[in-house]
């Protein structure tokens, strides 16, 4: 996963947008990771996955 900082993240954000689609990428602040931007597609599997792991929770308890 590429790192930027946070400047480096603000100053080159259209590259970052771009980047984010081939992979995530991880912001860092003060030396810390921060935040990561992913794809919408990324985020939109994610959601999915988490919406099933709910719902199989959901089945086993009744």
């Amino acid at each position: 996963m590429d790192m930027l900082t946070a400047n480096e993240a603000k100053t080159h954000f259209g590259e970052v947008l771009l980047k984010a689609q081939q992979a995530p990428i991880q912001i860092n602040k003060n030396g810390k990771p921060v935040a990561v931007v992913i794809s919408v597609d990324e985020y939109n599997s994610i959601e999915v996955l988490k919406l099933r792991l709910l719902q199989s929770r959901a089945v086993y308890r009744v």
